[in-house]
Order: structure tokens, then sequence, then C-alpha cells
């Protein structure tokens, strides 16, 4: 967490040094200012009040400074964990629903920020203060010191008792918490049907209950860590009147003068409280582990399960003695399936036969379960990763322009942009006015089938040799369906087109006709 941030860590360190010596200034003040008034010399106590109005401004510096570059290191750390799990999200687009990373980010960062960093920065500044004052305290009478302290370290059994226990508190809210975020995300997104069918009570309900129970998680996460720092407090308290009364035996007895004992009695403090802190805190930081645990694994990129040959230019995509599915659950067997530069071929089979899998298994998303699947490298383009464009039955559009949705934020010209819209028969929105306007949200111009046409113009710009479409035209009338038909007849690359329902007169336009009969893959028609 903190490689690259060497300056601002000794920074923060050094001003935490001249922080510690808090742990002297005011118990040697406070003494001596006592020493005098016992002994009636008023101009030297008046003196030593000046002394310490200076010191005290000196720390307050110092204290200002200190968390200023702690402020620094705690944000620069914030974003660094942020960015790492939208790596992770990047590197593995398909894998982990978005209510996981979206927790990741919102919450579990934010309690690694409060109870890990600054925990930790602050632990050492007070071993720091606990070194620089207990050196203090032994040059001033060791005997008494050492018993103030030896009896403040009684509190130190306490975190090794509940450390184990407070990790299973915060892994248990870890949990809930998911699975609040997760119901949260799916109310959101599908409130719209439950209106629909008048459920957005239960759905509440539902979202309701599970934050009750990740705040009651949560309620007992924090009374335990409760729980543990007031029994540390309560020894520690208890300590230091032990100590205290062993103190006015020195006092009675001569050894000690008022003004020493409170000295000791105040350096002993600021030796005991910085351990109690840090036991505070390591019962912070102890809790917190499992959630900087996952946020730090190593980012795995999703490999693809496709393999790159050198074969004739026409062949394309080729599947040899392939099986479609998933362990336990083979859906097509036998497959040999050649694709051709150019083809438009239509894949038209019921629900749950495996078209839908297939497709993942040709853009090797999804390994065969047995058999080789090959692209034809001699065909593609050489920057691997980007050959396949995809029209969704339902697309996604961001909440930003036109051109952005367009374009993905990459730089695109907006000329080369109007000319994909005009390619696919948007030639309504090419224009810089269009694209500049929002998409997303309540701002929508496009209908359900111009924005698949928007898939099939991005496609077009970033230059995809494969388009694959999944169930565009369901839900289209016939206007729109045969618009969007003939948009991917025009498409100058390789269509791959996934239909449950379409009319006979649209598939009279498809170069092949493949569908799925139990268990295997059939041309219809060539």
């Amino acid at each position: 967490m903190f490689v690259g941030k060497f300056n601002l860590v000794l920074a923060c360190i050094l001003f935490s040094i001249l922080l510690s010596f808090d742990g002297i200034g005011g118990p040697y003040f406070l003494g001596r200012f006592t020493d005098f008034l016992t002994a009636g010399d008023y101009i030297s106590g008046t003196w030593t009040t000046v002394q310490w109005l200076a010191f005290l401004m000196l720390i307050a510096l110092s204290q200002a400074l200190q968390r200023y570059f702690l402020a620094k290191i705690r944000t620069q750390v914030r974003i660094e964990l942020k960015a790492q799990e939208l790596t992770k999200a990047s590197a593995r687009p398909r894998l982990g629903a978005a209510s996981g990373y979206l927790a990741s980010i919102t919450t579990e960062v934010t309690q690694i920020d409060e109870r890990i960093v600054a925990s930790l920065l602050t632990f050492v500044y007070c071993l720091l203060q606990t070194a620089v004052t207990f050196s203090f305290l032994m040059m001033l009478d060791v005997p008494v010191g050492l018993i103030f302290v030896g009896l403040g370290f009684i509190p130190v059994l306490v975190p090794r008792l509940s450390a184990k226990w407070l990790k299973e508190a915060t892994l248990n809210w870890q949990g809930e918490n998911q699975r609040f975020v997760n119901q949260l995300d799916d109310f959101l997104k599908g409130r719209k049907l439950l209106s629909r069918f008048q459920a957005l009570l239960p759905g509440q309900t539902r979202v309701m209950s599970q934050l009750n129970h990740s705040e009651s998680a949560y309620l007992q996460m924090e009374l335990k860590q409760q729980i543990a720092n007031t029994l540390v407090s309560l020894l520690y308290v208890g300590a230091l009147l032990v100590g205290l009364l062993l103190g006015i035996q020195s006092v009675m007895a001569g050894r000690l003068t008022v003004g020493a004992l409170i000295t000791i009695y105040m350096a002993a403090d600021r030796v005991i409280s910085p351990l109690m802190t840090c036991i505070q805190l390591y019962n912070n930081m102890s809790a917190t582990q499992p959630l900087l645990d996952k946020i730090m694994q190593p980012v795995q990129a999703e490999k693809s399960h496709l393999e790159l040959v050198r074969g004739e230019k026409q062949a394309l995509i080729q599947v040899q003695d392939g099986t479609v599915g998933y362990p336990n659950r083979p859906l097509i067997k036998g497959l040999n399936l050649q694709l051709n530069l150019g083809e438009k071929i239509l894949l038209q089979a019921p629900s749950g036969s495996g078209k839908s899998t297939l497709i993942q298994t040709l853009m090797g998303e999804i390994p065969l379960l047995e058999g080789k699947v090959s692209l034809n490298r001699d065909a593609l383009p050489s920057d691997e990763g980007s050959w396949f464009g995809m029209v969704e039955q339902a697309p996604f559009v961001f909440n930003l322009t036109l051109g952005e949705n367009l374009s993905l934020g990459l730089d695109y010209r907006s000329e080369e942009m109007e000319m994909a819209l005009q390619a696919v028969g948007l030639a309504k929105f090419a224009d810089p006015e269009s694209l500049a306007r929002v998409l997303g949200g309540d701002q929508q111009i496009l209908s359900g089938g111009e924005l698949k046409r928007l898939e099939v113009a991005r496609a077009l710009l970033f230059k995809k040799p494969i388009l694959l479409v999944d169930e565009a035209l369901s839900g289209l009338d016939a206007q729109a369906a045969k618009a969007l038909n003939q948009v991917l007849r025009q498409y100058p690359g390789l269509v791959i087109d996934i239909e449950h329902h379409i009319t006979s007169d649209l598939i009279s336009q498809y170069d092949r006709v493949l569908t799925i009969r139990d268990g295997y893959l059939e041309e219809i028609r060539a």
C-alpha cells in the first residue's frame, strides 16, 4: 500500500517524532510548575508557563503537519485500492457480479482506509511516543517508573484473546453486506418489472430484511470491538491507580517531590496510553485484515480459449470434434464447423439448446469440453482481443453522449462516427448536435431497434471482423426487424446471428442457416 510514497511516509514519521515529545513536555512542565508553586517561587512558575506555551505551539504545528501528510497518504492509498478493484473488474469483465466490485470500491476501501491505513500510521506514532517517554521516565526514577509501566502492560492480554473473535465478526458483516448490495442492485435494476406486476412492496421488504441483517452484523462487529476496547481501558485505569498509590508512598517517605510524582504519573500515562491505543488499533487492523487480503489479491486476467492458427484466408473460425457445454452438462456434441469470411449465418434454435453457450465458446470465453476451436490469424487484424463485435438483446447504454457511447471514449473523429451511423441507417443522428446529446436515464433518444443498430455502428467504427448478434431481432416490430436485418446483411465481415423466432422471409436473407437438434449442430441450408 505504501510503495511509491516514501517521501510522504518519511515526512509523516518525522513530524510524528516531533509530536511524540508531547509525552515529555506536558509531564515535565506540569511537574516543575507544581514544585515552583509549592516552594512559592512564582516568577520561575510564570517563566515555566511561558516555556510550556511555546512548547505547546510547536506540538500543535507538528500535529497539523503530521495530519496533513497522513491525509495525503490516505488519499493516495484510497485511490490506488479503488483503481486496483477497477483493474480487476476490467481484467475479468465476464466474471464477478458488478455489485461485488461496487461493495469493495464504495464500502470496503473506506473500512481499510480508516481501520488499517490510518491505524497503522497512528500505531507508528504511538510506538514513537512510548519509546521517547519511556526513556524520559527512566531518567526520572527507575523503580517507580517501572512499577507504573509494568502494571500498564497487563491489558496487553486482551487482544490475544479477542483477535479471532473480531475477525469472525468482520467476515460475517462482509458477507451480510455483500448480500445486501446484491439485493439492492437487483431491486434497483428490476423495479420497473416489479412495478408492472405490483410487486414493489415485496421487493422492498426483501431489501429491508437484508439491510437489517447487514446492519445487525455491523452492530455485532462494532459491539465486539467496543467490548475488547473497554476491557483494555478498565485494566489500564486500574493499573495507573495502583501505581499512583505506590508513588504516594515514595512522596510520604521523602524520596519524591509532589511535582516529580505528577511528572512520573503523567509520563507513565504517556507510555501506557499509547500502548493501549496500539492495542485498540491492532484490534481494528486485525478485524479489517480480511477486507485488505481480498482487495490485495493479484489480478488474474481472463484468458482466451481460442487457438490462433495459419490457414486458408477464407476459413475464419474452425471447430474440430468439439463438445460444447459445462462440466457434467454437455450441450452440443460432435461439433465440426467452419465459418468463412463475409458469411452471414443464422443460428436458429429453441431456448436452452446451447446456442448462446456455443457463441461464448466461439468467442473464447468458455473452453470446449473436448476438441479444438481455432481462429485463422492470417485473416485477422494483428491486435489480439479486438476481433468480436456484439449486438445484445438488451444493449447497455452509458449515461454519456451518443458519441461517447459509440466510441466508448476512444479517439475517433466525428466524421468517422457520422459515417458509421449513416451506414446502419441512423443518418438522422449523424451530426455534431446529436453526437453531443446525452443517452441513458431519462435522456433516451433512441428506440430499441436504433440502440441495436448503434451497436452495429460501433462494431463498424472499431472495424470488427466478426459480429455476433444475440437475438437482436426479438422484441422489434416487423419493420424494425427488417431494417436491422438489412444492416446485418450489409456488414463487411462474418455475421453470426442467434435467433429463437424469425420470419421465413428474413431467414432467406442469410447465406447459411444452422440449428441445434438433440445435442447436435445441423445445417439446414447452405
